[in-house]
């Protein structure tokens, strides 16, 4: 879009009448779809996070401070957490009976709450227990 703009600008300059609600739609159109998309790589990088720490977290937790209270206690608030942002991720891609939502649902959705809306409490509780478990070890 941003390699389009400048050419847009200068057509909408020589006719601002007609081009202008053209090129308005058209950037709409775009700011949106490129929000649904920044939408859903946030999720995928957030899991793939998530997913690359749970490994290390297992051995730590069955091997090494495997009767550590404590650790295990820092533990299992971590993979609560894991466990909440994918409950939430799952729901936003299934309704209640696991059948998977319309991708117009699904687009509509995620533009009436941003992913720090949806999510930015879950992620920022994972985080805080993940120091607060790095502390401990």
């Amino acid at each position: 879009m941003n390699l389009y703009a400048p050419v847009a600008q200068t057509m909408v300059q020589a006719d601002p009448t007609s081009s202008a609600l053209f090129l308005g739609g058209i950037t709409c159109i775009m700011a949106i779809s490129d929000r649904f998309l920044e939408y859903q790589e946030k999720i995928v990088e957030m899991l793939v996070n998530m997913g690359k720490k749970i490994p290390i977290l297992v051995e730590y937790g069955s091997e090494v401070y495997q009767n550590n209270g404590s650790i295990q206690e820092a533990l299992m608030e971590i993979f609560g957490d894991i466990l909440q942002f994918c409950t939430k991720a799952y729901h936003v891609f299934r309704d209640e009976d696991g059948k998977p939502r319309t991708s117009v649902y699904t687009f509509v959705k995620s533009l009436g709450r941003s992913f720090e809306i949806h999510f930015g409490e879950t992620v920022k509780k994972f985080e805080k227990d993940l120091q607060a478990f790095e502390a401990r070890v």
